[in-house]
């Protein structure tokens, strides 16, 4: 029960001993996720639409689901880092309020989930029309 943070603890120490591990964890993951979909993709992307036979629409919907999956890696680092600096700055026991930073790494997950979704629905898109 000592590592566990007590109600009565700071809110510097909650952070730290729980918000943080948890973020980054988080972000690891989802970083993991989105890069092993995003090389799985392109891997097998001509048998998703072959290109030499692909129409504009499904080059430009798997083409659109990259783009997505690359922002979503993009936000995902963001949200490492920005989780980081809120860490460092409780560490260091500035004056200033880390809300600002932490609010930053969840806008960033939530971000990346978002375009890791729609570029599900972009990859979904071109595989359907290539059915019809």
């Amino acid at each position: 029960m000592a590592d566990t943070p007590m109600r009565t603890d700071p809110p510097e120490k909650k952070f730290l001993a729980f918000l943080y591990p948890e973020i980054k964890d988080l972000a690891k993951h989802f970083l993991t996720l989105v890069s092993g979909v995003l090389v799985f993709s392109v891997t097998f992307s001509e048998k998703i639409v072959p290109f030499s036979i692909a129409t504009t629409f499904e080059k430009r919907a798997l083409l659109t689901a990259w783009l997505l999956w690359i922002a979503a890696v993009i936000l995902a680092g963001l949200a490492i880092l920005f989780n980081f600096l809120a860490a460092t700055q409780m560490l260091r026991q500035h004056e200033r309020d880390n809300r600002p930073l932490v609010r930053l790494t969840y806008a960033a997950i939530d971000a990346g989930g978002v375009c890791f979704v729609a570029g599900l629905v972009a990859l979904a898109l071109s595989a359907v029309s290539r059915l019809m």
